[in-house]
């Protein structure tokens, strides 16, 4: 889990950028889950675009844009629902995104 808990970071740091990327990693109790937000200061992503990227190859830019081969946010989809756990990601284009994963608190 912890490779995969790190994709989000990866994505940070592939694309070009002129400042230093910045990563915050914060998490918080529910009533039944704990969720865990990952948040950085990247490009964003349009939120027409929010549920394609966690599918299997899926990309918003080409590989000779940013490397990647489209399978990192699936693998950490399909980990986290094996927990029982859900992920999504809150974000705009041009401010950033947070990844967030919900994980059942008893599992």
């Amino acid at each position: 889990m912890h490779a995969r808990f790190s994709e989000p970071d990866c994505e940070c740091r592939k694309i070009p950028r002129p400042d230093a990327p910045v990563i915050s990693i914060s998490s918080a109790p529910g009533n039944d889950e704990w969720v865990i937000r990952v948040r950085d200061n990247g490009i964003g992503i349009a939120p027409q675009y929010h549920a394609q990227i966690f599918g299997l190859f899926k990309r918003l830019h080409t590989s000779d844009d940013i490397p990647g081969s489209g399978l990192g946010l699936a693998m950490c989809r399909t980990i986290v629902q094996q927990y029982g756990g859900r992920i999504w990601v809150e974000s705009e284009l041009g401010h950033g995104a947070t990844f967030c994963l919900a994980l059942p608190r008893d599992k």
